[in-house]
């Protein structure tokens, strides 16, 4: 009987709002005290019910409407996604991905929803935009595919940061996981001129593609060519780049990647301004 009363007091995706969502999503405080009121969580599932149903992820989907209509109770993996996507919200990266780890100790396995939760979430921060990734290919490697979303939130937090390179080669790692991002949802996200660039590939000599295999080839040689990009393959290689007069060494870096050869080579020196040049400039003696 209790548990049949139980049961019953749980009706699971109503179309009506089971809470209000919180006006401030900085206020973990009151976000937090709805999670403890009676249907608190049951607005959380009823969100990743209808993520995982847009997504097509139908048995997910069905398996969570089954454990809270059969079981009568919350799953605790909505549990520990609604902490932490109350975290992401809130711009705290660091609880978030803390309360995941935690989860992962428990035994609890994340769904698609979770995972694209805490992406997004991590891919707001640039202090965190390697986990962002480093989660995405987890995501995949246990046989979920991303939404353009969830990825494209890791595109456009490394285009914002200038890492072409490594933003490349996230794409290259994705395909090579078998995934085919949606190209037409990868351009209208990255709408400027550092997305177009990084989805089209950019310009690079012949002689250092072939050098892509095989670093040795690069060590110490001249680089004429200094609008090629450097890539990640290219890094802690020393090179000398020619600035029109003569070769500048260059100890190609991580930070480097992305970038021109020709930034790394300046043509022009630039003179400091002395106080005694600024006096005779404007009349003094």
């Amino acid at each position: 009987m209790a548990k049949a009363r139980s049961t019953k007091e749980i009706e699971p995706f109503d179309k009506m709002a089971v809470v209000e969502e919180p006006k401030d999503p900085n206020n973990l405080q009151e976000i937090f005290h709805h999670m403890r009121t009676k249907d608190g969580l049951l607005n959380n599932a009823h969100k990743m019910f209808d993520a995982l149903s847009e997504d097509g992820l139908t048995n997910e989907a069905s398996e969570l409407f089954a454990q809270i209509k059969e079981k009568g109770h919350i799953p605790s993996v909505v549990a520990y996604t609604a902490v932490i996507e109350a975290y992401a919200n809130a711009g705290q990266p660091k609880e978030a991905l803390r309360v995941y780890l935690r989860m992962l100790a428990s035994g609890i396995a994340p769904n698609a929803y979770t995972y694209s939760v805490l992406v997004k979430g991590l891919a707001a921060d640039a202090k965190y935009i390697g986990d962002a990734k480093k989660y995405v290919m987890e995501m995949m490697s246990n046989g979920m595919r991303p939404n353009a979303g969830t990825y494209m939130a890791v595109f456009e937090a490394l285009a914002g940061e200038h890492k072409l390179g490594e933003a490349r080669e996230f794409l290259e790692q994705m395909k090579n996981n078998g995934f085919l991002p949606d190209e037409k949802a990868v351009r209208k996200a990255l709408n400027n001129k550092q997305g177009r660039s990084m989805w089209r590939g950019s310009f690079i000599d012949a002689f250092l593609f072939k050098t892509k295999k095989n670093r040795d080839l690069l060590v110490n040689r001249k680089i004429w060519s200094r609008r090629s990009i450097i890539w990640p393959e290219f890094v802690n290689c020393a090179v000398r780049i020619y600035n029109g007069k003569a070769f500048v060494r260059c100890k190609l870096t991580e930070q480097k990647v992305g970038h021109k050869f020709g930034e790394f080579a300046l043509t022009r020196k630039r003179r400091p301004r002395t106080k005694l040049a600024q006096g005779k400039k404007s009349g003094k003696k």
